[in-house]
């Protein structure tokens, strides 16, 4: 569980950080999606009958299963749409919530978390509803780059069979939709992933993320998502990258960009201020605030160099390994080791 709610801190808190831009641009934004609101009102009709059926594939001996949602979401648009005196909560959970229920009681796939901290009802619903037409046209790509990306990560790393949920994200976030490139996802539970994506998504951006939240999955299996404190924080989502830069070795998404000695320093001494204490406000302020000096996903950034610290370190210990050492024994054995020393005595 805590894994979902720190991937979707990364992956959504940042509206807020994008808001300016989002305000300069959502004029012109909000123009293009009302012309589109007939042509996307035409794609659901002649695809209503075409609903996406469960997709299955084996990679390496393991079971995957791709779970789409987006006839569901295009239904709750068409009815809220139809009669805007209906409350969308409840039209939302009628739609698409039960309907996700159902599919993952038929895959027998684990939640650990409740429905409405990922799915919830969108306010702007002629852009959802572009957005979902659009997405179901691709769908069969989508699903191509999919399969290959689970392809390219169990050659790396073996787990247990996992369920895909893929479905729109929110199209009026900026955030997402600009500086992650259209992608963002998480880890529900050992055998579940979430994948939300833009019609405007970078492919190589989604075969990262769908590596990354393999990743982030697998760990489940064993364990060893659980962190003690701030700093074990990071190292837990650093993983995640880690492993998704092996699998694709010459892909650097933003957030993977190393910080610099000085900025370092800074944080940990931002560490120490904060007693290096979790909670879910002071994870948000490492991902990124300038009051304080934080640069952008400075968590993630800060985890991925003292995981690969300790992986350098360690040339000779497979990912199976290193998987199952909780994020503590990583820093430990990095770069790394003296300076959250440090941070610990002060804190203890």
């Amino acid at each position: 569980m805590k894994r979902f709610a720190l991937i979707l801190i990364f992956s959504m808190i940042y509206l807020l950080a994008g808001c300016s831009a989002e305000e300069a641009n959502g004029e012109k934004k909000e123009d293009g999606s009302q012309q589109s609101t007939e042509a996307a009102k035409m794609k659901s009709a002649d695809m209503g009958a075409q609903k996406a059926v469960p997709v299955e594939f084996s990679e390496n001996g393991q079971t995957f299963r791709i779970l789409s949602l987006y006839d569901e979401v295009l239904e709750y648009t068409e009815t809220v749409l139809e009669d805007s005196s209906l409350v969308k909560k409840e039209v939302y959970t009628d739609k698409v919530v039960i309907p996700l229920e159902q599919k993952l009681s038929e895959v027998d796939a684990n939640l650990y978390t409740d429905y409405y901290t990922f799915l919830s009802p969108n306010t702007n619903i002629e852009k959802l509803q572009a957005s979902a037409a659009e997405m179901k046209e691709q769908q069969e790509k989508i699903n191509e780059l999919v399969k290959e990306a689970a392809g390219a990560a169990t050659d790396l790393l073996s787990g247990t069979d996992k369920t895909i949920i893929v479905m729109p994200a929110d199209p009026t976030n900026v955030f997402v939709v600009e500086k992650m490139e259209g992608v963002t996802g998480g880890a529900l539970s050992e055998n579940l992933i979430l994948l939300q994506i833009d019609p405007s998504f970078n492919e190589d951006i989604l075969k990262y993320t769908v590596a990354q939240t393999y990743y982030y999955a697998t760990q489940m299996e064993y364990g060893t998502h659980f962190s003690e404190n701030l700093l074990q924080t990071f190292v837990v989502d650093g993983k995640g990258d880690a492993f998704a830069s092996m699998v694709y070795p010459g892909l650097s998404p933003a957030w993977t960009e190393p910080l610099s000695d000085r900025m370092k320093d800074k944080v940990f001494e931002e560490l120490k201020e904060s007693e290096n204490e979790f909670t879910d406000g002071l994870y948000t302020e490492f991902n990124g605030f300038a009051k304080r000096g934080i640069p952008l996903w400075t968590n993630f950034k800060l985890g991925l160099e003292i995981t690969q610290s300790y992986l350098e370190n360690h040339q000779d210990m497979s990912i199976e390994e290193w998987i199952q050492l909780p994020p503590g024994d990583i820093i430990a054995g990095s770069d790394f080791a003296e300076k959250y020393k440090n941070l610990q005595s002060i804190t203890d």
